[in-house]
């Protein structure tokens, strides 16, 4: 009996060394989303430009290259990035342990930065990870979003199956006519930053959303482990 398995015709014997591996498809370990109008104004942006990190997944190319959460990735080798996908094919398509370089805003201040890409598990692809959307209530601090929150505690992020030491404000009830459902804001989402600030009470929320003023409010949304960033327009 042949050692080798059949092949697409009959018997011919197929040699395992003889099989093609596809070559490795790279991976920065970030979360991201596009720019949109409303996210340039709140994060101050002269533009609306580049990809916003969500996240950064901790011992990824991405953090050891020194990507923070809120960062704008604005070019990858030179060339600008202004879709989310685009930049997700641009890693994907090169070989894992290439170094790249980033063109970074952080703060309204550029930086550059150089991160040697890790690879793409078949796990990661197939998800759709990679570079890839009661007591203690506060239903006064939610009024201007349309939701009813409280703050996060350990029982809560047991029940919510929330990271240990996650902290924020969990949304209890939405206004289904509220700026926040406008927003796309759901019941069971943890708000974690209002405006680049976090927010763990009602004052923080309340004080947040004041500071707004007439810009829309950039809130850091934790929704089932992964986070991601929306703007709501307060309503007055």
């Amino acid at each position: 009996m042949s050692k080798f398995p059949k092949g697409d015709f009959g018997e011919t014997p197929v040699n395992p060394t003889d099989i093609e591996t596809p070559p490795g498809r790279g991976q920065l370990g970030v979360q991201i989303q596009p720019v949109t109008s409303d996210l340039a104004q709140s994060l101050e942006l002269k533009e609306v430009r580049g990809v916003l990190v969500n996240s950064v997944v901790p011992g990824s190319a991405g953090e050891r290259a020194g990507l923070k959460q809120g960062d704008v990735i604005l070019a990858l080798n030179g060339q600008s990035v202004n879709d989310s996908n685009q930049l997700r094919n641009r890693v994907a398509g090169t070989m894992p342990g290439t170094e790249v370089a980033l063109s970074v805003l952080r703060d309204n201040r550029e930086q550059q930065l150089k991160a040697t890409l890790g690879e793409l598990s078949v796990v990661a692809a197939n998800d759709g990870r990679g570079e890839g959307d009661g007591n203690g209530a506060a239903p006064t601090a939610g009024g201007k979003l349309g939701v009813r929150v409280e703050p996060v505690t350990p029982e809560v992020a047991a029940q919510l199956e929330l990271r240990s030491g996650t902290q924020g404000l969990v949304v209890r009830e939405v206004n289904a006519e509220g700026p926040a459902a406008e927003a796309g804001v759901r019941s069971g989402d943890v708000i974690e930053q209002v405006n680049r600030q976090p927010v763990r009470s009602a004052t923080d929320l309340s004080g947040a959303l004041q500071r707004s003023g007439n810009r829309p409010a950039l809130l850091l949304v934790n929704r089932a482990g992964n986070s991601f960033f929306l703007t709501v327009r307060p309503q007055a």
